[in-house]
């Protein structure tokens, strides 16, 4: 494509008139911009398409969506020419490759002493009984703080990647009802689809435990074949299942209330300087009478809007996460390390175990850490925020402005909830007494099955200041490790499936090797790792180039 085309390409987006960009009318399936959808959809390379994942120790989804093309949006550097959000990629790779240790540590290592709850426990019995759960004794790992960063370091991977699945359902609608002609059923669909896929995919993967189970699975004696192959509906259908209950919550109800609730600002055509684009920009909202594409008032109703969003996805999250902690409260009793997770055996037992309670099932040998409501509820957040990156003129400048605050704010609720915040809000550590011969354990250990508020507030403060760090970098070309994570972020689903049956593959090596030793020690794991992530880049390399050469309907995007 040439650089004139792309030229023409542009002015024709930007001269759009209300008449053609009308995407909630009956008529929304077309863009009249003098060129076919199939064309159009070829030469966006301008527009930033933006791969989502999500993903925890098992945990992944992508988007493949194309930002909203307007004359006024601005990349990370400043840059009109280039619009994607690299930041987003290189959060995405990130978490990835954090991901892919915490997955060579679980099938590669067997080290010793990590299951101690008080000094001078160094019991010799790998990862023993303790748990990170709700209930039962909580795992301290005898006080040595490198075996206990060794697994807290990927805390970060699943809240980041179910905020950035929402980022991304977010983008992927307005980018495919703007660019591609696509109605808000058709994207509704798109997601359900997808969700549907990826529960579907979470099983694939976990065949893979067939070939090798990780000791820890022998460790906790569930390394029978149908155990490992359904034992453990983890981050996948966490995540297919968010994916399909946001599906009407991104497509028909924000819309819906946000048109709404605007109309009276609208009727009145107060016109006043915003940083926000005009709504037309935007098809999530409908847009407002007084906005023309070409026109450069803005208007207060962009800033309503976002508002209005952020309230509704708060309020959603803040009542799923007070639902989760009153029935966690109800089963862990006075003391969690003495409770249990008994195994569910009647309907509402089972439905608990998919939305809020992680546990057991009573007769299959399965076992569900991911109920996906609870992370449904960063999700939220990651659709309020993605809303205001469509809706803001200079996307690089929001995200480096609002995420440095934000991240440093959620950083010092945890600070507070955890000294003073009692059993409020701290399902598990410090707050609870458990631990505390090993304070700094004790107080950075947080519950995450279910994600207690606390496990949130650490993570996602965590996780929002890495982006506000990647958001500065520029393009990712500009530095070695930074092509390394563009790589991975950019096709994570790829690199998710298939790192687990290279990870595996490594292991039977590693067993052949050393006659049948079901583990090696923890810092050779690390070499091993590094070995998979060169390995996995080589891989990404080559299934991103293929992949840009498939049509936009084709399957591989999935991946």
């Amino acid at each position: 494509m040439t650089s004139t085309s792309r030229s023409s390409r542009m002015e024709d987006q930007s001269t759009l008139t209300p008449t053609d960009v009308n995407f909630f009318s009956k008529n929304d399936n077309t863009i009249n911009d003098g060129s076919s959808i199939s064309n159009g959809l070829e030469e966006q390379e301008v527009t930033n398409r933006i791969e989502l994942s999500a993903e925890d120790e098992t945990n992944l989804v992508t988007i493949d969506p194309v930002m909203p093309a307007t004359s006024s949006v601005r990349s990370d550097s400043g840059n009109g020419d280039d619009k994607r959000l690299h930041c987003l990629d290189l959060l995405r790779g990130l978490i990835v490759a954090i991901m892919a240790w915490d997955h060579c540590k679980d099938f590669l290592s067997l080290y010793r002493g990590n299951d101690g709850t008080k000094p001078g426990d160094t019991t010799d019995s790998g990862w023993g009984k303790h748990t990170e759960a709700y209930a039962g004794e909580l795992e301290m790992f005898s006080g040595k703080f490198q075996y206990f960063f060794a697994r807290a370091v990927s805390h970060i991977c699943a809240p980041g990647f179910s905020f950035l699945m929402g980022v991304g359902m977010i983008m992927l609608k307005e980018s495919r009802m703007r660019n591609s002609g696509w109605d808000k059923a058709r994207v509704c669909r798109f997601f359900v689809v997808r969700g549907i896929v990826l529960i579907l995919l979470g099983f694939v993967v976990r065949a893979a435990f067939l070939i090798v189970p990780p000791p820890i699975h022998q460790a906790k004696h569930i390394n029978r074949a149908l155990a490992d192959l359904f034992g453990f509906f983890q981050v996948m259908t966490s995540l297919g299942l968010s994916m399909i209950t946001a599906a009407p919550l991104v497509t028909h109800a924000l819309p819906c209330l946000t048109t709404e609730a605007t109309r009276e600002t609208d009727s009145s055509a107060v016109s006043e300087p915003s940083p926000m684009t005009d709504s037309s920009a935007a098809p999530l909202l409908l847009p407002s009478n007084h906005d023309t594409p070409n026109s450069d008032v803005r208007h207060p109703t962009s800033w309503k809007k976002i508002s209005i969003i952020w309230t509704v996805c708060t309020l959603l999250a803040s009542a799923i996460l007070a639902i989760e902690q009153y029935l966690v409260w109800s089963r862990q009793g006075s003391d969690p390390g003495k409770a249990h997770m008994a195994g569910a055996t009647t309907f509402g037992e089972i439905l608990l175990r998919f939305t809020f309670v992680p546990g057991e099932f009573g007769s299959i040998p399965s076992l569900d850490y991911y109920p996906f409501l609870p992370w449904f509820a960063i999700t939220l957040f990651g659709i309020a925020f993605g809303a205001s990156l469509v809706l803001h003129s200079c996307r690089g400048q929001m995200i480096k402005s609002c995420t440095a605050y934000s991240g440093l704010s959620l950083l010092f609720a945890f600070v507070l909830v955890r000294f003073f915040g009692g059993r409020v809000f701290s399902m598990r550590g410090w707050p609870l007494n458990e631990g505390r011969a090993y304070p700094l354990i004790s107080f950075l250990n947080v519950c995450k099955y279910p994600p207690s508020v606390s496990y949130i507030l650490l993570t996602m403060g965590i996780n929002l200041l890495l982006l506000n760090g990647f958001s500065r970098i520029g393009h990712p070309d500009k530095y070695f490790l930074s092509r390394f994570l563009w790589t991975f972020g950019r096709v994570p689903l790829a690199f998710y499936v298939l790192h687990f049956y290279l990870i595996t593959t490594i292991a039977v090596i590693i067993r052949a090797a050393t006659g049948g030793v079901p583990g090696i020690p923890l810092s050779w794991v690390i070499l091993v790792w590094l070995g998979v992530l060169v390995i996995m880049k080589g891989i990404c390399d080559h299934y991103a180039a293929f992949k840009a050469k498939t049509s936009p309907e084709s399957i591989w995007r999935f991946f």
